[in-house]
């Protein structure tokens, strides 16, 4: 059975917004402003991008704990937010 991708009314983008970086001028813009994941235009790309985001538990401490750092820019996570 093959079921039909149905379409957002508007395109969307998930964003990720990490710590700063005083590595290089670039990466702390980034830091800033946040840095997009991917757009998307039906409901079907959504959940292929939403299901590859990492769960909050996996990046996000607890309460009196360290952030955990990504491996590959040694940054944190801040938060998710979709435009």
């Amino acid at each position: 059975m093959v079921v039909e991708d149905r379409p957002l009314k508007d395109s969307w983008t998930l964003w990720v917004k990490l710590s700063p970086d005083t590595k290089s001028a670039q990466q702390d813009k980034d830091s800033y402003l946040g840095k997009p994941i991917g757009t998307f235009k039906t409901v079907g790309e959504f959940w292929r991008y939403w299901n590859n985001v990492p769960s909050p538990s996996s990046c996000f401490a607890g309460k009196g704990q360290n952030p955990k750092k990504l491996k590959t820019t040694d940054q944190t996570v801040q938060c998710y937010f979709l435009f």
